[in-house]
């Protein structure tokens, strides 16, 4: 709907990441959602590039995505468990219970009219009553872009308590 990767870095929050990023010492990457919409081979390559220039722990990988980008984090969830210690999707996504699935933090503005809240919500409480390990916030007062750069802060800091492994 006219976004594109670099809304996270400049857009959502007048690039509020940046500064998290700079705080925190996160390396944050923002593909274009297209070529990595549930591509696991994708996400491993990125990884892998990413690790010739930095250091990467391989036990706090993270994706988060908002609206399209929040289905192709889903997805990478479900199919790189083993790589991922926890998603965010923010006003988007489908969730289905899947064995090895991390820690899924699914945000629904309250007022969004392109993804409505019944629909993330409906999806949410099936995928955590067959099993998975999610969590539903609904984000009272927002509507679907302007949540992100909102949520932001919180996200990181929930994703950041997770780790991979035992």
């Amino acid at each position: 709907m006219g976004g594109d990767e670099n809304m996270f870095l400049e857009a959502y929050g007048a690039g509020v990441i940046k500064q998290i990023a700079d705080n925190t010492g996160l390396l944050i990457a923002s593909p274009l959602t297209y070529k990595f919409s549930s591509n696991a081979k994708a996400l491993d390559a990125l990884i892998e590039s990413l690790s010739y220039d930095y250091a990467i722990d391989h036990d706090r990988i993270y994706v988060l995505g908002h609206s399209l980008g929040a289905g192709a984090t889903a997805g990478l969830a479900r199919g790189r468990g083993d790589t991922i210690a926890a998603a965010c999707c923010i006003a988007g996504g489908a969730f289905q219970a899947k064995p090895g699935t991390p820690p899924l933090l699914v945000v629904s503005p309250e007022l969004d009219g392109v993804v409505p809240p019944k629909t993330l919500k409906a999806s949410a409480e099936n995928a955590a009553a067959a099993g998975m390990p999610i969590e539903l916030r609904i984000m009272l007062g927002y509507g679907h872009t302007l949540a992100v750069g909102a949520m932001l802060p919180e996200a990181v800091d929930w994703l950041l308590q997770h780790r991979r492994g035992p």
